[in-house]
């Protein structure tokens, strides 16, 4: 979703960016499956309360070094797997099981409590708009309202890749974001990916890096 905000807002960054490759993009997360996701749903104060201002810190950095080292054992293997799966979804034929102490330590990763609460807000609203400041709005922006990223502009050739069993960007979430840009140059579905399946599935080579490789070559 930086990349949305930024090249539709930032018209110098999005003149440098010759093809922008867009792996399950967030858009407003809004379709967003499974109980941790839901999270965003919850009040902002209440959020506030539970994680603070700062840091978002869902797993302890002791804990993940702990679970990394119990994720090496045969019998821990799919109760780690089951972690991963309750974020982004299941698939359990394109996981590593050998490398889940390996995803496990950085999973999942440390953002803002104000990106959290700004994913909240689009997910809230259906709006993908800059973070609500609410009185001050004003002072910020100029306006009482924060204002719309207007990625319908946004003149970026776009390669995009999704999921069918993809819980962060479900297809319900992609094709909204599809019916939004007005250039895209590729795009792929898998039915049987989930989100992180893009980065690290075991057939990823195969199936979409490759292509990857070939759209850069075509576009030097």
């Amino acid at each position: 979703s930086c990349c949305l905000s930024g090249f539709s807002s930032l018209l110098h960054l999005a003149r440098k960016i010759k093809l922008f490759f867009a792996l399950a993009p967030l858009y407003t997360l809004h379709h967003a499956q499974g109980p941790v996701l839901k999270l965003a749903f919850l009040p902002d104060l209440l959020l506030k309360e539970l994680f603070g201002t700062r840091e978002l810190v869902l797993v302890q950095r002791k804990e993940k070094l702990f679970l990394a080292e119990k994720c090496r054992e045969l019998l821990e293997a799919e109760l780690c797997a089951n972690r991963i799966f309750l974020l982004g979804g299941f698939d359990r034929t394109s996981l590593n099981m050998s490398r889940l102490d390996v995803y496990i330590s950085h999973f999942p990763d440390y953002p803002s409590v104000k990106n959290l609460l700004h994913w909240g807000q689009t997910a809230k609203t259906v709006e993908f708009k800059q973070f609500d400041y609410g009185l001050r709005n004003m002072e910020k922006y100029s306006q009482l309202t924060p204002p719309f990223y207007r990625i319908e502009a946004m003149r970026v050739p776009v390669a995009l890749w999704s999921g069918g069993n993809d819980w962060v960007t479900p297809p319900e979430e992609t094709q909204r974001l599809l019916s939004c840009l007005t250039n895209i140059v590729h795009h792929e579905h898998f039915p049987d990916w989930n989100h992180f399946d893009h980065h690290w599935g075991m057939n990823a080579l195969q199936r979409l890096y490759r292509r990857m490789v070939a759209l850069m070559e075509e576009n030097p």
